[in-house]
């Protein structure tokens, strides 16, 4: 079972992304035979034969300080030290400038009004090196680090990943300590790390991995991650009553927090599935009571990750085309797929996020020698700057809001 967020996650993008070659799966799932209407017109993005070949980014480069950097806020991204073999967290402004270092530790995102950064540290406690997970909370200066653990003498492996939408509190998982039991959901205070509440309790041979608050902080969406049968995605409420699965029987989920994201009004998912362990992925939308999955993204196409823009009109995903995933964003309907990126100069890019503004990307590319660096475009493709390089290890990273008085 999985043992850290960050490290399995990426583990199985590494292993996914270096297969080579793809292959097409049937679809298990009838797509929509009526559009999904967002409501208003239809969005004015990418066209679907837009594609940015490799040439096409250099030409666009920026000279000077890149537009990204308008769009404000940090980003926030992990380095792997070979020498000392910890993860760092670090941030920078999204146009490449002040790049500050935190902590070691499981990087996690900005807090929503961009003042605080979350890491998830592990204390040497004898049972391991990844087992007494705390939350911890810099300064984005990297300043100001604060172990947040209101229960020093319990042990339980906590690692927190998300902030409540009102900042006032934290999403984390607890599992890899031993104590099956424990095993499960939690939010806790974002103050001090206290009034742990259990939301789920995963079933023996099970890890449950959150994937983020719905927009009103009322709902929870997770993976229920097995070895012995699917992997499933389900919804929770914050009070862990309304458990509904959204996933059909027959499909596997992916073993990623970016493999599923929630529609900006709080109604659908989306998620990446698989119809066998292992296999290639595609893209499915559901609704939020588990009916009318429906796939809008086939396997030879789709790619492990999801992740819905603000406005609702586009969800930016990697795709197998080429067998070298590339980034493709693709209308909630399944229309309109536009290809970002291209694998002309033997790079794959990966992982794309979205600006809080939804104006911008945020994506690792990884060159044919394995050197890993950190991007920013726009939808469209265009104005592609490179704003950090990260070594060799596929990075974990967010685009934080910027800070409000």
């Amino acid at each position: 079972m999985r043992r850290h967020a960050g490290s399995r996650a990426f583990l199985f993008l590494a292993v996914a992304f270096s297969a080579a070659s793809c292959t097409t799966s049937s679809s298990v799932l009838p797509s929509p035979s009526v559009p999904t209407s967002f409501g208003g017109p239809t969005p004015s993005g990418p066209s679907a034969s837009a594609s940015a070949t490799s040439s096409a980014s250099e030409s666009r480069q920026a000279t000077t300080a890149p537009a990204s950097a308008a769009s404000g806020g940090k980003l926030v991204f992990s380095r792997h030290d070979p020498q000392t073999d910890d993860t760092l967290c670090f941030t920078i402004d999204p146009g490449g400038s002040n790049e500050a270092r935190g902590h070691a530790g499981a990087c996690g995102p900005p807090s929503p009004d961009g003042t605080k950064i979350l890491t998830t540290v592990y204390q040497p406690n004898g049972f391991g090196p990844l087992v007494g997970g705390r939350p911890a909370t810099t300064n984005p200066d990297g300043t100001g680090f604060k172990v947040l653990d209101s229960y020093p003498k319990r042990q339980i492996n906590l690692s927190c990943g998300y902030w409540s939408p009102d900042g006032r509190r934290f999403l984390c998982e607890s599992g890899g300590d031993g104590m099956s039991t424990d095993d499960g959901i939690y939010t806790m205070r974002s103050s001090d790390g206290g009034d742990l509440i259990r939301i789920t309790q995963a079933p023996a041979g099970h890890e449950d991995q959150p994937q983020g608050y719905s927009q009103d902080g009322s709902r929870i969406l997770f993976e229920r991650i097995s070895d012995v049968e699917p992997s499933a995605e389900y919804v929770v409420g914050t009070d862990g009553s309304g458990l509904v699965r959204l996933s059909p029987d027959n499909l596997w989920t992916t073993d990623f927090a970016l493999a599923a994201d929630w529609s900006p009004d709080g109604r659908q998912i989306v998620f990446a599935s698989a119809v066998e362990s292992g296999g290639h992925p595609g893209l499915y939308v559901v609704n939020v009571d588990g009916t009318g999955p429906h796939q809008i993204a086939s396997p030879d196409i789709g790619g492990p990750t999801a992740q819905w823009s603000p406005d609702g009109h586009w969800i930016a995903s990697s795709s197998c085309l080429r067998c070298g995933p590339q980034i493709f964003l693709i209308h909630p309907d399944g229309t309109g797929r536009a290809s970002l990126t291209d694998v002309a100069d033997g790079s794959t890019s990966l992982t794309p996020v979205w600006s809080p503004d939804g104006s911008w990307l945020l994506y690792q590319k990884q060159q044919a020698d394995g050197r890993v660096t950190i991007w920013t475009m726009r939808p469209d493709g265009s104005d592609r700057t490179q704003v950090a390089d990260v070594g060799t290890d596929l990075s974990t990273f967010w685009w934080g809001a910027a800070q409000t008085p």
